[in-house]
């Protein structure tokens, strides 16, 4: 039956079905839109994301400190990797869904997807570059870690020696110079207690008993 009377109404079904399909159908494509904005936007954003991630691993520094970043780099994205993997797999379950919906998908966002894709292929081969120039270069750089150490080490034994010397030890002195005095150990003892707190780190991250 198309149609029945309720009490005094009479209900044409057809028409109801027609509407209720009507709603459906705008509420799907309603839907459908807002995927497509929404995988758009996270498009860009992870998009985004890599190609920073990207620059981090280009550089090949002949410099201690250099070094020791792209080694912090490295290992930040190789604890990371399962996330970064996560976030792309995210927006290729948006784009498959929308085409597996039968939506359209612009070819702007086609682009964009397809620049994602080429960003993450030339992220991980990057990563693999960057692993190998460290492996390579590391004995170098740990060795230049141990020299730098020791002679900080040497400066900081000369700047104990000075306080036994001088404006120090004479009865006399000047206050005022004296207080000059302290105040240029202090900076360089302030520098070399932050030049060691560096140097712990770059032992961490070459996975080094702390000296």
């Amino acid at each position: 039956r198309l149609g029945g009377t309720v009490g005094v109404v009479y209900v044409d079904a057809k028409t109801l079905r027609g509407d209720l399909h009507s709603t459906v159908t705008s509420m799907l494509e309603a839907m459908k839109a807002l995927l497509l904005v929404a995988a758009r936007e996270e498009s860009t954003r992870v998009g985004d994301a890599f190609a920073k991630r990207i620059k981090t691993m280009e550089p090949r520094p002949d410099d201690l400190a250099g070094f020791m970043t792209l080694v912090d780099h490295a290992q930040t994205h190789e604890r990371s990797r399962k996330e970064y993997n996560n976030e792309h797999k995210i927006v290729e379950d948006m784009y498959g869904m929308l085409v597996n919906y039968d939506m359209r998908i612009p070819a702007m966002d086609g682009a964009k997807l397809d620049d994602l894709n080429e960003s993450v292929s030339k992220f991980k081969g990057d990563v693999d570059e960057a692993k190998e120039f460290i492996e390579s270069n590391t004995p170098a750089m740990m060795k230049t870690l141990k020299n730098d150490a020791a002679d900080l080490e040497e400066e900081l034994f000369k700047v104990q020696s000075t306080l036994n010397q001088g404006v120090f030890m004479e009865a006399n002195a000047d206050a005022a110079l004296v207080m000059e005095e302290l105040a240029a150990v202090k900076a360089t003892l302030d520098a070399a207690t932050a030049q060691v707190s560096t140097y712990k780190r770059y032992q961490q991250l070459f996975d080094l008993e702390e000296g």
